[in-house]
């Protein structure tokens, strides 16, 4: 009887591991948890400050350099979308400003124009595990979308963008 069941076993893996992004999430539709941060532009940044518009939120860690590309493509692709990134760990300005210094040199043609911030406590509420994690949220604090792993094709990365 088990080995019947081993095809569709077989199906189901491999679809969560090409489409990790896909799956869908019990956060989407419902309204993003406050938040408030102080970023290493020394700007604070909030739920509420962020209201009237649609913006996307990367969590990821100073530790994942293959998550650097992503914030690149995504930071060409987006336009005026406004892009907050978000540490999963707790990170204090010095670090937080390191990190970004480290993104910004790992592409020798392209700064990242976004703050960087702890989001360590929203992370963590949310349940973020995934690295990079991305959020869509749109103009009323409400979450779009949400994309688990590497999002760096530009195609793929409007088509995100595009749900709001």
């Amino acid at each position: 009887m088990v080995l019947r069941f081993k095809p569709l076993l077989a199906v189901l893996l491999s679809i969560m591991f090409v489409a990790p992004g896909c799956l869908g999430d019990d956060n989407v539709g419902i309204p993003l948890d406050d938040f408030s941060y102080t970023a290493d532009d020394g700007n604070e940044y909030s739920r509420d400050e962020m209201k009237g518009s649609d913006y996307l939120i990367h969590f990821s860690a100073s530790w994942c350099s293959r998550c650097y590309k992503s914030m690149h493509n995504i930071s060409d692709a987006i336009g005026d979308t406004d892009y907050l990134i978000m540490s999963v760990e707790k990170e204090g300005l010095s670090g937080l400003s390191t990190w970004h210094d480290t993104v910004d040199e790992s592409n020798s043609t392209q700064d990242i124009i976004a703050p960087f911030m702890d989001g360590s406590e929203l992370s963590e509420v949310l349940g973020v595990s995934a690295m990079p994690t991305i959020y869509l949220i749109d103009e009323n604090g409400n979450i779009i979308n949400i994309h688990e792993g590497d999002l760096t094709d530009h195609d793929e990365i409007l088509k995100f963008l595009n749900q709001a």
